[in-house]
């Protein structure tokens, strides 16, 4: 029998093994094109083609084209050498709206008999890559996966974005954070920009509460210290999310450049959260942009609470939380469905599942219908306490954390592109562009959120080709249930379904505790697309209670259900 330090180096190097193996993927895999463009050649004995304008259609009278060239408002289309009297002639550029991914665009017109071919405009890069040693060598090979290479490429994230990292803390003084770490310059009493004994006063010097504040605040521990022990945890999501990056030191971060917020919310020693919600208030009043929420809880929902997420959703703040772990060892797996946790299933929260290195659910993530998106939370390298680094979850504990924080560094990108986005329009931007992987888990249909993140669609707001067909379909191929608009809502939200066949079907409204409030539709319909409004009220037509609501389409051999957010 091994011994127990044996097992774990046997951990390890199978570890360092599968992560080396993704090395080289992690460098040259960078599939980047051009958004809202791609290159078609026309089959020489359709000959040329003149593309007319009608109003906002374009059409070249070869219905299977136009049918496409409408299904994604493709807008313009030009011959690349129009000079040339050989088949190079027959290449044109089709431009169209970006929102849809352009390879995705492309595989369906290749479709088309009367094209030879189409595909993106491949864009290529120079060989500048991030020098952090950990990720040069393949130890980040997430980073890859999610597409973060593009997003860089779009942008690098800004000091001026702040991500509180509300947690058991974060070690300040780490190489590979410091430089990123938050300064509290109003208790910076003699304003030369830096944090020296003359300001160490214990006078709450910028009156926000909180005396000597300078890095956080830590709301259980002994002292002004926010640096965790051996908790390890916090340290290890900041540098997932915000990690010093190309300083030629350790790893790579998420976000670059944007700023990290240590705000340390349970007692020393501890990984359990106490003063989670003080915590986020405290970011809140400082100056957080994103917030995440690396921890969980089962139970019922509280007042107090959500109350909290309000205030922070009021300032515009994104928060991020983990879906939360089976620590009993895979005691809820498909079909068993997992109960709510939370922060992540409250209102204005983006909740975040984990999946592994071949897109897979983990065997301990939690999941269902009120998840928002997944994100790589096995074998993650990065940061540790103490100036260390270290893979996790480590053998024998299971953790979202890691997912959540990838999920925030995505958040700290966008709100250096679009400041003003709110954490539901986050929430919507990361399900809707997110790289669908329920082949790979089909046991967990419905309960991955919008699928495995991609940082670059989500950046620069590529939605799925799934998007576009499901709008243009006279005969859907399949069942769907589209995300309520608008959402949140007030007065009321309009749910969409598509029905490849006739059956009996039945659209319901649930509250977070599995009662039902209202049917809105039951009965025989044949196949086609359906909209159903829900105007809030219950059926004794009493309007309900702002909150977390869930709808339901149940029709022969299919149940969809997706989250929706009622606010009064």
């Amino acid at each position: 029998m091994l011994s127990p330090s044996r097992v774990s180096g046997v951990v390890i190097l199978t570890t360092m093994a599968v992560v080396l193996a993704f090395a080289a993927m992690s460098i040259a895999s960078r599939p980047a094109y051009e958004p809202g463009q791609i290159i078609a050649k026309v089959a020489p004995e359709v000959g040329q083609v003149v593309a007319e304008r009608q109003g906002e259609v374009i059409s070249v009278g070869i219905a299977s084209l136009d049918g496409r060239m409408e299904r994604y408002g493709v807008h313009r289309i030009s011959q690349i050498f129009a000079h040339k009297k050989s088949e190079l002639a027959f290449i044109y550029q089709l431009e169209f709206d970006p929102q849809y991914d352009s390879k995705a665009v492309a595989r369906d017109f290749a479709k088309d008999k009367h094209l030879l071919y189409a595909e993106p405009r491949y864009l290529h890069h120079t060989c500048d890559a991030p020098n952090d040693p950990r990720y040069a060598s393949g130890f980040q090979w997430f980073f890859a996966t999610v597409q973060a290479p593009d997003a860089w490429d779009v942008t690098h994230g800004d000091s001026s974005v702040i991500i509180g990292i509300v947690d058991t803390g974060v070690d300040w003084n780490h190489p590979d954070i410091s430089d990123n770490i938050w300064i509290n310059f109003g208790e910076d009493v003699n304003g030369d920009g830096r944090i020296t004994g003359i300001d160490w006063n214990a006078v709450d010097d910028d009156s926000n509460g909180f005396r000597d504040d300078f890095y956080g605040w830590d709301f259980v521990g002994s002292d002004y210290n926010v640096s965790e022990t051996s908790a390890l945890l916090g340290t290890h999501a900041a540098g997932v999310a915000a990690a010093v990056t190309n300083n030629e030191v350790g790893v790579a971060g998420m976000s670059w450049n944007c700023t990290i917020m240590g705000v340390k919310v349970s007692p020393d020693d501890s990984s359990t959260i106490t003063h989670g919600y003080e915590g986020i208030q405290y970011a809140t009043d400082n100056g957080a942009q994103v917030i995440n929420l690396s921890w969980a809880r089962s139970d019922t929902a509280s007042a107090f609470e959500q109350e909290i997420i309000d205030s922070a959703f009021a300032k515009g703040i994104i928060l991020v939380a983990a879906a939360g772990n089976d620590e009993v060892g895979n005691a809820f797996a498909p079909p068993d469905t997992c109960p709510l946790t939370y922060p992540a299933a409250y209102s204005h929260v983006t909740a975040v599942a984990a999946t592994n290195m071949t897109d897979k659910a983990t065997d301990w993530t939690f999941y269902g219908s009120w998840v928002d998106v997944s994100a790589p939370g096995a074998s993650i390298y990065s940061t540790l306490w103490d100036d260390d680094y270290q893979f996790r979850p480590i053998a024998g504990i299971p953790s979202t954390s890691a997912a959540c924080a990838l999920v925030s560094g995505v958040a700290g990108l966008i709100k250096v592109t679009e400041p003003n986005m709110n954490s539901d329009e986050f929430e919507e931007r990361v399900r809707t562009t997110a790289d669908n992987i329920y082949d790979l888990n089909p046991t967990y249909v419905g309960w991955l959120g919008g699928g495995r993140l991609n940082a670059y669609r989500a950046l620069m707001n590529i939605v799925s080709v799934e998007e576009a067909w499901s709008a243009s379909r006279e005969i859907p191929d399949g069942y769907a249930l589209s995300q309520n608009h608008p959402n949140p809502f007030n007065a009321g939200t309009t749910i969409s379904y598509s029905l490849p066949v006739a059956g009996n079907v039945a659209l319901k409204i649930y509250n977070v505790r599995g009662q039902l409030v209202q049917t809105l539709v039951e009965g025989m319909q044949p196949a086609g697309e359906y909209a159903a409004r829900w105007d809030g009220s219950d059926g004794e037509e009493q309007q309900v209670a702002s909150g977390i609501y869930f709808y339901r389409l149940s029709a022969d051999h299919c149940e969809l259900t997706k989250k929706m957010i009622l606010l009064r």
